[in-house]
Formats: structure tokens, sequence, C-alpha cells
């Protein structure tokens, strides 16, 4: 018997089939055809799926493993290169006594541009030959750039300078990833070309966009007052010394440090959070009393510099809460630590406010709740008040401290009170930036990065590597 009898006549029953189906189908044949297909489809990428699974999780283990190999040689040399020039600079000249460098010529700087020996390196048809083959930036600004071989606009050169500049950079900040030693940390000229080269003074009227152009384009999406702001802070480290966390603000302003010191002995998490929930109740009250006077009143010149002291102070202040709610690998501390303290701030703000927006005269009632509740259960034989500085009880949370932080810093005048505030987080900023998490770092910067993580590199080409 033909073996392809029966198959024929299944064939023709499912035809049969079909056909009893047409009025339900407008096209029978095509849509079982197409069923079949999906179905061969989806099993097929159930199969590819199974088999390459681990092969795609070994490949993408093995992509990070070539790029650590790939890339460590060469930050080995760089970080071995610049030990030698430390070590020669420290022997000629002392550690901490001025050196001849320049970092707007940059003279004495012999930052690698080219670590690898190459030594067919064409730039502007004159080869560029050291000893070993290596590029350093020294190099490159000794150069002169015709613009016309160029064929390009004018100041091309400079563009190509600072484009070499960029590469340099990169290679000194790729020696953190491999946890490698960074030599020139420490020394003045480093700092130096930080604060006087990539971030000159002259440069802020076009707000630092050689040091943008440089570093990271990421940086111009930040206001140009907060930006300011940091770049005044980081001058006043320019003599070197530990970072603090809002101490120097504190002193600069009315010498205000003895007055609200006490909330900066606690975790840098409860600073922030305090500071940050005094910025909010700030910032919720600037239509009452003496800034609405202030708005209202024929000062223009000094209302504008309360706003632009109030968008700093807001914008950092929202900035580092945000860090604290989503990024906690990237602040001091443990990241769990951080997230326990967040998430009973704001069980307790739940608890105390009302639903929606609070209004300020909803602010100064918790905080007089609290109070009440305090004396009423605080007192001791004599009627005195277990309380501290500034009704702050320590039993209280740190929601209502940062309430009676807020509350404390309105009484004084509008100006000094902004300005306060904007010089603090700037410092805060500056403070949390150093960090060894660099994995963290180097994570947030392959997609794009965060802005503190941008304070993090910038900081390690100032050679500031740790806050003490």
């Amino acid at each position: 018997m033909d073996p392809g009898v029966p198959h024929q006549q299944d064939a023709m029953n499912m035809t049969k089939a079909l056909e009893a189906l047409s009025p339900y189908l407008d096209t029978p044949r095509r849509t079982v055809v197409q069923i079949e297909s999906l179905v061969v489809s989806v099993v097929g990428l159930l199969f590819l799926q199974l088999m390459l699974g681990p092969w795609r999780r070994r490949s993408g283990h093995w992509s990070l493993q070539e790029w650590m190999v790939t890339n460590s040689n060469p930050s080995k040399l760089v970080a071995d290169y610049m030990r030698v020039q430390m070590e020669e600079r420290g022997a000629d000249q002392g550690h901490n006594e001025p050196f001849d460098f320049d970092p707007i010529t940059m003279k004495g700087y012999r930052y690698l541009f080219w670590p690898r020996p190459r030594h067919d390196l064409l730039l502007t048809g004159e080869n560029v030959k050291l000893e070993d083959g290596a590029i350093t930036i020294k190099e490159i600004w000794d150069m002169t750039f015709d613009d016309s071989l160029l064929k390009t606009t004018q100041g091309a050169s400079s563009k190509l300078k600072n484009v070499c500049l960029s590469f340099a950079l990169s290679y000194l900040l790729r020696r953190r990833f491999f946890g490698m030693d960074c030599a020139e940390a420490g020394f003045p000229e480093t700092r130096k070309f930080v604060l006087m080269g990539l971030l000159a003074e002259e440069d802020q009227a076009n707000h630092y966009s050689k040091g943008f152009q440089i570093i990271e384009k990421k940086f111009q999406e930040v206001p140009a007052l907060v930006w300011n702001e940091i770049v005044s802070c980081l001058r006043k480290q320019s003599s070197g010394g530990p970072l603090t966390n809002g101490e120097a603000a504190l002193h600069l302003n009315d010498d205000v440090h003895g007055e609200f010191s006490q909330t900066l002995r606690n975790s840098q998490t409860v600073v922030m959070l305090l500071w940050h929930i005094a910025t909010e109740y700030c910032s919720m009250a600037s239509s009452h009393d003496q800034e609405a006077d202030i708005e209202s009143g024929p000062l223009p010149d000094l209302k504008m510099q309360i706003e632009n002291y109030k968008q700093v102070a807001v914008t950092l202040s929202r900035y580092c809460a945000y860090l604290i709610s989503f990024v906690p690998e990237l602040l001091p501390g443990n990241s769990a630590d951080i997230f326990y303290v967040f998430n009973d701030m704001l069980l307790e703000g739940r608890r105390v406010l009302p639903q929606g927006k609070p209004s300020r005269d909803e602010l100064l009632k918790v905080i007089t709740d609290s109070e009440s509740s305090s004396s009423s259960g605080g007192s001791n034989g004599n009627g005195d008040d277990n309380t501290t500085t500034n009704n702050n009880n320590n039993e209280d949370s740190i929601f209502i401290k940062g309430l009676k932080l807020g509350r404390d810093l309105e009484k004084k005048d509008v100006l000094g009170r902004w300005k306060l505030m904007a010089e603090f987080w700037a410092e805060t900023i500056v403070y949390i930036a150093p960090s060894d998490n660099v994995a963290a770092h180097m994570e947030r910067l392959a997609q794009g990065g965060e802005f503190l993580t941008h304070i993090w590199a910038l900081l390690t080409h100032a050679g500031i590597l740790k806050r003490d």
C-alpha cells in the first residue's frame, strides 16, 4: 500500500473542515498557515533562548574581562609613569614648595596623551618622538598648529589641543577603576591645574565652557548659577586641607556656626535630610513676611541676589534628596543604612502631615504640637524642659528637627538665609563627591554620568581623592 495515501486523506479531511468553516474565515488557508508559522517561530525562539542563554551570559562576562585586560596595561603604564614623574618632582623641589607649572600653557604638566609606544604618529607633518615612543601633553602644547592645514574654522588648533587633553585625563581617571595609585594627588600643581586651568576665572563669563568641553559636556545641563557656586567652593579649598560638610559655610555667614553646628554632628545622610527639610520649609515660606516685602519693594538687585541664592540652594538640596532616594551607593555610608534612615523620615512625614502639599502654617503646627508634647512629657521637677539649643529635643525625629531648623533659618534676614543655604549645599556636594566606590561611578559614566560622578572625576583630576 502506498504510504503517502493516509497523509493525502488527512489533507483532504483538513481541507473539507476548512471549507466548512469558510463562513467564519475570510481566508481559511492563510489563517491556518499563519498560526502554524507562529507556533513554529515561538518554538524556535524558545529553543534558541535555551541554547544561547548561557553563552550570552558568558559572552557578557567575557566582554568585561576583555575590556579590563585591554585597558589595565595602559593604565598601569600611566600609573607607573606618573609615579616616576612625581618622585623626580619631589626629589628636585620638595613636596610642598612651588614648582614651575602653568596650567594655561601646560608648562610642567607631562600628562600622557599616547601611552603606547608609537614612533610613526603624525600630527602636523612632523614626528613627535620620545625615547619610549610616548607622547605627553607638554609636547602637544609646544607644537604649532596651522588652522589652514586642518581645513576647518579659526581656533581649531585650540580645540584639537583640548581634545588631546581630554584623552590624557581619561587615561589618568581610568587608573582608579583598577585601584591604581594616583601619584600626583596631593601636589599643589594638581589642584592648580583644575582651579586655574580647567576652571580659569577668566572663563567664568562663558560658564567655564573650556572645562565643559574637556571634561564632559553633561556639565552644561547644570544651571550656571549652581556650577559657579560649586567652583567658588572649590576655590576656597585651593590651599588644601580636609573637606568640610558645611562648617565653612556656617563660619563665613555671620558666624552662625555655634547656632547650627549641632546639625552637623550626625551621619552625612541625616545632615543632608535635616538641611533638605529646612530648605524646603524656607522655600515654602518664601511668600511670607520679610521676603514678601522684598519681592514687592523697589530693590531689584537685592531681589535678584535672593533668587539666585535660592535657586542654587533648592536645586542642590533636591538633587541630594534624589541621591539619597535613588543612588545611595554614591554617597558616604552604607546604602542599606541610608535607605532605612530615608524611609523612616518619609514615614514620619506622612504620619504628621495632612495629605497634599502642606502650607507653612501646617508645618508650624507640627512644630508646635511636637514642642507641646515634649514640654508635657519631658519636664523635670523644676519645670525645665529637656531640650537642646534651638528647641531641638533629643527625642525629636529627623523630620521634626528639620522643620525646626527651617524655622530658625527663617528668622535670619532673607539674603543671609539663602546665601548661607546656597553655600552650605555647594560645600556639601563637594564633600560627598570623593568616593572609593569606583565601580558605581564607572557604571554611571557608562550611562552618561550622574552630576555627582562628574564632580567626583573633577576632584580626581584636582588630586582630591578623600575627604580628609
